[in-house]
């Protein structure tokens, strides 16, 4: 009877959670968008309703909020979207109550659930590139196909941090990474080459690193050194233009120009808006106030897209949010899991310094499991029974 109780408190957990990882395609979709909305702000109420009853306001959530309100502030002040904005909201605040109410009692649970989801959408995703080479849509304006998770270089914002849940889970169920993570990452890393996505391919290949030197060899890197360093690299790229200095790399090895596929031109966009708004930023617009500005959806640059949209004083929350989350992570560094996320959330920002993240809330899932590290850490007093 018990065995079947939590066997129907797991399906409707993995039904509540499915929306907060809406597949991109969705978003193709007018009608099916709608429907999935709907189902993330049941998931969201239902979370919220559990979070208020069980648990305080951790500090994450405090910043977390306080950072949602300084872009709600923008977003209010210069006429943005508010339907986008609370979209944001409920997807990132939802996830993240669901992990901080469920890694404190059941770790386990939570993260098998997590890695049954990442799973389920790699192998679907894979899927959908066999059996529909030319995508399930395009996109508006280039026509470029759209897989199930997306168009091919967004497919490293699910794979990246399925990686990392899958492999938490494997430490902790198993004691060691298992052959259940590295088929993920096998199937992942196939992909990538594939589609010849750089930038992802790129970021795969530092697991084999990690795998090597940090895993295998028990290597203490300093979690700061990660923090300080994207945001140094933030700064040179952005607006030093040091990738110019690697024209060899760029363009006879991974077969891209110096524009980085016309990024630099929308950076100098956006840092011109940036300069016209530098407290507060523009708020959340719409696509095609946003294509208007600087001909594109977004900056396409994590950081610099923060700026644009809530200013100085929302990048600087959202920097101390990285910073808190790093500082955390830098007390139990001895810890295998600890050094994951940690070069994980490395890893995702070195892609974000030319991307920008949205429609599922996968890194501000990341961002909750490393805060959250003294529940995920190792030692027998911390494993749950098999």
């Amino acid at each position: 009877m018990l065995e079947n109780q939590k066997r129907i408190n797991i399906f409707f957990l993995i039904f509540c959670l499915i929306p907060f990882f809406k597949p991109d395609i969705v978003a193709s979709y007018s009608k099916l968008n709608y429907l999935f909305l709907c189902w993330q702000i049941i998931g969201f109420m239902y979370f919220l309703a559990c979070y208020i009853k069980n648990n305080k306001l951790s500090i994450f959530v405090i910043f977390f909020l306080l950072f949602y309100l300084i872009l709600l502030i923008s977003t209010i002040k210069s006429d943005g979207n508010i339907i986008k904005y609370i979209n944001n909201l409920t997807l990132n605040l939802g996830l993240i109550m669901a992990l901080e109410l469920y890694i404190k009692k059941d770790k386990l649970t939570i993260l098998k659930i997590l890695s049954i989801i990442f799973y389920t959408l790699t192998i679907f995703n894979t899927l959908s590139v066999i059996l529909f080479p030319e995508g399930l849509a395009k996109t508006e304006y280039l026509r470029t196909p759209i897989y199930l998770l997306g168009i091919d270089n967004r497919f490293a914002f699910t794979y990246i941090p399925g990686l990392c849940v899958i492999a938490v889970y494997d430490i902790i169920k198993n004691g060691k990474i298992t052959k259940y993570t590295i088929i993920y990452f096998m199937i992942t890393f196939i992909t990538f080459v594939y589609f010849w996505s750089a930038g992802a391919l790129l970021s795969e290949f530092l697991f084999i690193l990690y795998y090597i030197f940090i895993y295998n060899m028990k290597l203490e890197i300093p979690t700061m050194f990660y923090f300080t360093s994207v945001i140094v690299l933030f700064i040179a790229i952005v607006f030093f233009r040091v990738q110019n200095i690697f024209e060899f790399l760029i363009v006879d090895i991974l077969h891209k120009d110096l524009t980085l596929s016309d990024r630099t031109l929308i950076w100098d966009k956006a840092i011109k808006i940036v300069r016209q708004n530098k407290i507060f930023g523009i708020g959340i617009k719409n696509s095609t106030t946003m294509v208007n500005s600087i001909t594109a959806f977004h900056s396409h640059s994590d950081f610099l897209n923060i700026l644009l949209q809530a200013g100085v004083v929302g990048l600087g929350m959202y920097l101390l949010i990285i910073f808190k989350t790093f500082s955390k992570l830098g007390r139990y560094k001895k810890e295998r899991i600890s050094q994951l996320i940690a070069f994980t959330l490395f890893v995702m920002f070195i892609m974000l310094l030319v991307d920008t993240f949205d429609i599922t809330g996968n890194l501000f899932m990341l961002l909750c499991l490393g805060y959250n590290i003294f529940y995920l850490r190792e030692g027998e007093n911390d494993y749950e029974k098999k």
